[in-house]
């Protein structure tokens, strides 16, 4: 059975940070699948989809209700950061800003993504590198360990 192949999902991954917020792009695999005698029938598996896809689909299938104080404060903070990037023009593409206690950040690549962490009972932010499947990727940050932390003047936890 044949896949979508990596650089084809990196390339959806890509269009769907650096589109607007209308457009959303999926790479889905088919498949046929009976069971006994019954008429055959699609499986659709998604394969790459718009990072936060289903949350909004979540998000606007359930029923209202008030957020927390929390929540409020969570939503604030992620709208004024997406905010603060667009009016100072960085080369980041933030998605819609959600009331919860991370944020997912594309790097433009499948292998890893950054998520940024509120925690809001001790007051602290969070920033790490999700590196999912990639030996090669992490090997590589790791050699850089000592260079990054020179450069952020903060110790790194590498969690293999």
């Amino acid at each position: 059975m044949k896949s979508v192949r990596d650089e084809h999902k990196q390339a959806i991954d890509w269009l769907n940070e650096h589109t607007d917020q209308k457009i959303n792009i999926f790479a889905i695999q088919m498949e046929v699948w009976q069971i006994g005698d019954s008429s055959c029938a699609p499986k659709f598996n998604i394969i790459a989809q718009p990072n936060d896809w289903a949350k909004a689909v979540k998000n606007s299938t359930s029923a209202p209700s008030e957020l927390s104080a929390t929540k409020m404060l969570q939503l604030e903070f992620w709208t004024k950061l997406k905010e603060y990037v667009q009016y100072n023009k960085f080369q980041i593409k933030l998605r819609k800003a959600r009331p919860q206690h991370w944020y997912d950040i594309s790097m433009g690549s499948s292998n890893a993504h950054i998520c940024l962490t509120i925690n809001s009972q001790t007051n602290q932010l969070g920033c790490e590198i999700y590196i999912s499947n990639s030996k090669d990727l992490y090997d590589g940050l790791e050699a850089k360990k000592n260079e990054i932390e020179s450069e952020l003047s903060e110790k790194l936890v590498l969690k293999p």
